[in-house]
């Protein structure tokens, strides 16, 4: 083969593998990379996929902890300050005594601590739930008397929306009313499914 006729054989070879490889994607000036449109397209719908992937792993992993989480925590929290209330080391003891002025305010204040320790205590085995969560949200509805029994406490200035250290401390309450009342749903629906299922079990096929 003549030396013409190799370059003339090459510049055809070239052009048909660049014929089969088609187009060079352009350089877009404006995103600073090069790609057709639907592969910069394709870029963050395969984001989306790993993102709405991983929230569903995380999902599936919190929904069986979640709940007996929220019911140990809560009665930790209960523990702590019932203990606290009964040594006499309790920050809101003077706060008690303007709710409840019954008189013997070092007793008052030992009978609510030991009824929150016993609160906690069951949340925490989950012996009696459903009685200790009756029994915790009336409880925490209860604190809220603080606003009318001592409104001096709760405001700065007479305020309603300016609250002080201790109205901040019973507002946030609300929260936990919120927590008990998923927890009083949730119990009595994991009570009522066994029933439920078996009913399903034995009822008769039509």
């Amino acid at each position: 083969m003549k030396k013409g006729d190799a370059a003339m054989f090459s510049k055809s070879s070239l052009r048909r593998q660049t014929r089969e490889m088609g187009p060079l994607p352009r350089w877009n000036k404006r995103t600073g990379s090069a790609g057709t449109h639907a592969d910069r397209m394709h870029i963050p719908v395969m984001a989306i996929e790993r993102a709405r992937a991983l929230d569903h792993m995380v999902t599936r992993s919190l929904r069986p902890v979640a709940l007996p989480g929220l019911r140990v925590l809560l009665g930790l929290v209960f523990v702590w300050f019932g203990a606290l209330k009964i040594i006499g080391r309790s920050p809101v003891a003077g706060l008690i005594a303007r709710t409840l002025p019954f008189g013997h305010d070092h007793l008052v204040l030992v009978v609510l601590g030991a009824a929150e320790v016993a609160i906690g205590c069951l949340l925490i085995s989950g012996v009696l739930l459903r009685l200790a969560l009756l029994v915790l949200a009336m409880h925490l509805a209860g604190t809220f008397a603080t606003f009318a029994m001592a409104p001096g406490m709760m405001f700065t200035d007479g305020d309603p929306l300016l609250l002080t250290a201790d109205g901040e401390f019973v507002a946030k309450n609300g929260v936990l009313i919120a927590a008990t009342l998923v927890l009083i749903a949730h119990s009595s629906r994991s009570a009522t499914e066994p029933q439920d299922q078996m009913a399903v079990v034995t009822d008769p096929a039509p």
